[in-house]
Formats: structure tokens, C-alpha cells, sequence
């Protein structure tokens, strides 16, 4: 791929000026993300589950 394609300023690589000897911020910056999609989806899961109402057909949460 072209360098001017993989360094464009609408690119994370652009962005942050990321060259090879950075690159480990791109992945640092990948787990960080995922890493809060995980805690986060935990964080709504419960507070889903604590206090939504229950749906049709499924049991009340025991207290």
C-alpha cells in the first residue's frame, strides 16, 4: 500500500504519526479499546439486569 494511503491524517496511523517504531501504540491503543468494551459491556449487563424491568416470560430477579 502506498505510504501518502497508510499515512493520511483520517487514519489512526496519520493521526498519531505512527511509524514502525511506534507501533505498539496502535496495539496498546486496540487493547485499551477493547479491554473498555469488555468492562463496559459488564457495567451495563448488570445495571440491565438490576433495574430493567423484567420481560414477558422471564422470571423476577430474586432480591
Amino acid at each position: 500500500m502506498p505510504r501518502h494511503v497508510l499515512m493520511s491524517p483520517r487514519s489512526v496511523l496519520g493521526e498519531f504519526n505512527l511509524v514502525c517504531g511506534d507501533d505498539w501504540k496502535l496495539d496498546l491503543f486496540q487493547s485499551c479499546l477493547n479491554a473498555g468494551f469488555f468492562f463496559g459491556s459488564l457495567g451495563f449487563g448488570y445495571i440491565a439486569d438490576r433495574y430493567v424491568k423484567a420481560s414477558p416470560g422471564k422470571p423476577p430477579p430474586v432480591p
